[in-house]
């Protein structure tokens, strides 16, 4: 999901936040800062999501598409999330794989079946492996306070 980053659109319809530093966004020629702002923001949006239709830690998340690819929404995602287990699947050759909805449904299947973590079971043999991403300690309460002030903004 790719958020809208100005009043009057994405799910959010009513908010009046923006990407801080907006200017410095569109000034940004090489796409650094819009790099981190979209992951920022669509991590921000993806949770909220994720709480809203899966509340409890107890719910895993595994990431597919682009996020599963991109380091910095993994770390994002697990941060902000830190009391949920936050995966992504990678092939053999240890290279994110992307389209993994059926296959992220089926390895925390087996998690339940099992009752071990989904990470620690080995699925080699249809060539995954599922990888836990750990959220970065330093980073979880600056991102549950920009949440918060974006839910905030939101409304």
């Amino acid at each position: 999901m790719t958020p809208g980053v100005a009043q009057g659109t994405g799910p959010f319809p009513d908010s009046v936040s923006n990407v801080i530093g907006m200017d410095e966004v569109i000034a940004d020629r090489g796409g650094e800062l819009a790099h981190i702002a979209l992951n920022l923001m669509t991590s921000v949006m993806s949770v909220t999501s994720i709480d809203l239709v899966a509340p409890g830690p107890r719910v895993p998340v595994v990431l597919s598409a682009g996020g599963a690819a991109d380091p910095l929404f993994r770390l994002l995602m697990a941060s902000l999330m830190p009391e949920r287990e936050v995966y992504y699947i990678e092939d053999d050759s240890g290279k994110p794989v992307t389209e993994t909805t059926s296959a992220g449904g089926f390895l925390v299947g087996l998690e339940n079946l099992k009752g071990t973590p989904a990470y620690s079971i080995d699925v080699s043999a249809i060539g995954y492996r599922l990888v836990r991403s750990q959220p970065e300690k330093g980073l979880v309460e600056d991102l549950r306070a920009y949440r918060a002030e974006f839910e905030r903004l939101a409304g």
